[in-house]
């Protein structure tokens, strides 16, 4: 435990630097200050660009075969930090220590996934058109890829956000969340372990006051040539704005208000099993979980009863008490409060709550269902981010999609229907980055593009040999035969 309350700052060049100025990183649970961490100013921003840059000119040469045993290597590094990871990640962010696992076994296996791309990040040969031509389009590294990743799966999102840009032959300065700055850290520790150049990655946690000021600094200059984010469609927009300023390509995964659709045909045991999954997994605060239910008018009343008797045996409790917990604490008492103003706002325009008592202890919030949800209601339309769902009730399918894409938000969903030509049929009319039939929102894998097609899931694509293309620059070359014969 002593560990855990060590302080930290930035890392560049390999190096832990450490200052006067420092912001407090709390544990939720118990409101204590977990520890201090060095704020990042511009003097540590322009080195880590400068470093980044040196380190470009060699990194981005590297043979395939050394970048893939260095993922491989920071996976099995990574895997053996499994108990620090399940403390550090209880203190920082409340993770029950099934989440913690699963962050760092997703973790390890996206840094084998990425490896395994290593000879695929290649070119091709085009046909020419002119007489004697031949045409080659090559895939390059672009330069220094600045990543924003968050706080709610630390350790699988930041390697989520700078595996594929290194494996690119790119330099990358990782911005942690400022709840999360030690899980974080703990990913850049176990690449440079590995053996990765220490130039090649760089450490900046932000104090929130300083991050846009800083942020705005970093995409602005002219090494900078790749900016990712993932998190709320908020702060999304406002890195949308900057990116745009500067001219800077840039990949987005934001927010979601994931639906699940049952039609009056579905396995309800099924559609119970595959939400509740969904919505309440780490508390319901991934970007990809459960928040609407939409259901056809005939089998809702049925669905409502089994998910509250199915909800009800799901208790939060205090991971740092119950080692067991299954749920446990959000990551604020704001995000509490916020959820329970959405909750007041839907019945005083008519939901009921179905389960639910419309109380919480501290960050400890029980789950909440909320029937009869409509779009008159800023639940409908808001990413809950919490442990609750909302049910919509329908008259028909067509209602059903209508409903469904009756929002902005456009990262995944799901529908269930034992009549799977029917489920993706109705799949292929929900505009989402990801469809799922009879099963949850809460799926992706390694090797797949993951993003929204646009709205406030944002745009951009991790995941897979598509992820490659986010990160490199397609130049063309072309060779001319001798003695063409031209025009003029």
């Amino acid at each position: 435990m002593s560990w855990v309350k060590e302080p930290i700052g930035p890392v560049i060049d390999g190096k832990l630097r450490t200052s006067s100025e420092t912001f407090d990183v709390d544990n939720p649970l118990t409101g204590e200050v977990l520890f201090k961490c060095s704020k990042s100013n511009l003097e540590d921003c322009n080195d880590a660009i400068n470093s980044a840059q040196r380190t470009f000119q060699t990194w981005s040469k590297c043979p395939p075969s050394k970048k893939r045993l260095i993922l491989l290597k920071a996976a099995d590094i990574l895997e053996s930090k499994l108990e620090a990871a399940v403390e550090l990640m209880a203190q920082e962010i409340s993770a029950t220590r099934s989440w913690a696992t699963t962050n760092v076994m997703q973790g390890a296996n996206t840094l084998r996934e990425v490896a395994a791309l290593a000879t695929h990040v290649k070119g091709e040969i085009v046909p020419a058109d002119r007489p004697g031509t031949k045409i080659m389009i090559y895939r390059e590294p672009a330069g220094i890829v600045y990543s924003m990743c968050p706080w709610n799966a630390p350790i699988q999102l930041s390697i989520r956000g700078i595996a594929t840009p290194l494996l690119c032959g790119n330099t990358v300065l990782l911005k942690p969340s400022e709840y999360t700055p030690k899980a974080q850290k703990m990913v850049v520790d176990v690449l440079i372990e590995a053996g990765l150049p220490a130039g090649a990655i760089s450490y900046l946690p932000m104090a929130p006051p300083d991050a846009p000021a800083l942020t705005e600094y970093i995409i602005s200059q002219k090494e900078v040539r790749r900016v990712t984010f993932t998190g709320s469609d908020r702060v999304g927009r406002a890195i949308a704005q900057v990116c745009a300023k500067y001219l800077k390509q840039s990949v987005l995964e934001l927010g979601c208000n994931a639906p699940v659709v049952v039609l009056d045909d579905s396995n309800l045991d099924d559609a119970v099993n595959a939400i509740v999954f969904g919505a309440f997994t780490n508390s319901g605060q991934i970007c990809m979980s459960t928040n609407r239910v939409i259901v056809l008018n005939n089998v809702a009343d049925e669905l409502v009863k089994r998910l509250v008797k199915r909800t009800s045996s799901i208790l939060a409790t205090n991971c740092l008490e119950d080692k067991d917990s299954k749920m446990s604490g959000l990551f604020s008492k704001a995000s509490v409060t916020r959820l329970m103003n959405l909750i007041s706002d839907a019945r005083s325009k008519g939901a009921s709550l179905a389960l639910g008592d419309m109380s919480s202890k501290g960050t400890i919030m029980q789950p909440h269902i909320v029937d009869h949800v409509d779009n008159t209601m800023d639940i409908f339309y808001q990413e809950a981010f919490g442990p609750l769902v909302c049910v919509t009730r329908v008259e028909s399918i067509e209602k059903a999609i209508e409903a469904t894409n009756d929002t902005d938000f456009t990262l995944c969903a799901s529908v269930f229907s034992k009549d799977v030509m029917l489920a993706m049929d109705v799949a292929r009319q929900i505009r989402s980055g990801s469809s799922h039939i009879n099963g949850p929102t809460l799926y992706i894998e390694a090797t797949l593009p993951n993003g929204g097609v646009g709205g406030s899931s944002g745009y951009g694509r991790f995941g897979g040999v598509h992820g490659i293309d986010e990160f490199v620059d397609k130049r063309n070359l072309t060779i001319q035969d001798a003695g063409a014969v031209y025009p003029l």
